[in-house]
């Protein structure tokens, strides 16, 4: 499994046109709503908003009106949180069955179980390497959120439009890497269990009295 899905994504991130887009292409991915010049946004007295009476707040850009999300994130999002679930699945596979192949406990010819051990610890940091990116999107959200309240509240600072679009392309590019971290861990422990698989499957040598 671990080389077909290390091939897989050496074919997405080398040919798949998602992660072939520009600075350019993530900005116009984003529909913007027009801003209402005829609002009651009073930059003379310092007006931002004012509450109507069903107690609504109307902005530089009327009211209802959306931001939309960033179409090619949300698209090779989908990618990233697929192979996250996958990667999770067959890491705690094979850690399960590098565990159960640890043998009891005894003193002496224990290089195979020290092995086992150092594989099972690489294991579990690919894991909470994988984890992290579910936090990762989640911050995406949170804070590209965070922005674009601002935003609506004061539609005529450029600066707050302009971060929300380095916002995305931080996260487009942090979504690629994430994707080529992914790539090299199922090629690096493919390595490491093909090299140690006597190890594993056989960790203490049945020879040991003539070792003596």
């Amino acid at each position: 499994v671990f080389p077909s899905k290390s091939l897989q994504l050496t074919q997405f991130l080398e040919k798949d046109p998602l992660v072939k887009h520009t600075y350019e292409d993530i900005i116009k991915a984003v529909t913007w709503p027009s801003i209402n010049s005829n609002s009651d946004y009073d930059t003379s007295v310092n007006k931002k908003r004012k509450m109507n009476q069903d107690n609504s707040v109307e902005t530089g850009m009327g009211i209802g009106r959306n931001i939309g999300v960033n179409e090619i994130i949300n698209k090779i999002k989908l990618k990233l949180k697929q192979e996250t679930i996958e990667m999770l699945n067959h890491l705690m596979t094979v850690r399960m069955w590098i565990q159960l192949n640890v043998p009891r406990i005894e003193d002496g010819n224990n290089f195979g179980v020290q092995v086992q051990a150092e594989l099972i610890s690489d294991i579990g940091k690919a894991e909470e390497s994988t984890f992290s990116y579910v936090d990762f999107l989640t911050n995406y959200y949170a804070s590209r959120g965070k922005m674009i309240t601002r935003y609506v509240k004061y539609p005529y600072v450029d600066d707050y439009k302009e971060c929300i679009h380095e916002i995305d392309h931080k996260y487009y590019t942090d979504i690629i890497t994430a994707l080529r971290d992914l790539r090299n861990n199922y090629a690096t422990l493919y390595d490491s269990l093909q090299k140690n698989l006597d190890k594993i499957v056989k960790p203490r040598s049945s020879h040991t009295a003539a070792m003596f």
